[in-house]
């Protein structure tokens, strides 16, 4: 019942954000899931907040929202795995604030995928591109 009703709040412009934000903080990601994906009923706050102690498959669904603030970005490339790092930096409707950007490039070392997502984006601020080539080298 809950899964259902998730699935169909989750598109939904104007649903009841108290009903989507408490379906957003269930553990079980098939409720919790089509919410953090796709619902506009969210805050930021929110948002942060269930990157900030769910799972990552709820950090998962959160990067792959075609909207993401750098609030909730920030928190997104502090906690989460390779796969949300690079979901995320993929994810072309995320904003990412500079320290965000500093964060994955460090990450980038070690991972080369993470960074030719870090060298696809338009937005990185040009003082972060050497650190970036160097990363690429």
């Amino acid at each position: 019942m809950l899964i259902e009703l998730s699935a169909r709040l989750a598109p939904v412009g104007k649903a009841p954000t108290n009903v989507v934000a408490r379906l957003s903080g269930y553990d079980d990601i098939a409720i919790s899931g089509p919410v953090l994906e796709r619902s506009d009923a969210l805050t930021d706050d929110t948002l942060a907040e269930i990157a900030g102690t769910k799972s990552q498959k709820h950090l998962v669904a959160i990067a792959g929202r075609p909207r993401i603030s750098e609030i909730v970005t920030d928190v997104l490339v502090d906690r989460g795995n390779s796969e949300v790092a690079r979901m995320v930096t993929a994810n072309l409707g995320a904003r990412l604030s500079e320290l965000g950007f500093v964060k994955l490039i460090k990450r980038a070392k070690s991972d080369k995928a993470l960074a030719a997502a870090i060298a696809s984006r338009t937005d990185m601020p040009s003082e972060l591109e050497p650190f970036l080539r160097l990363t690429l080298a």
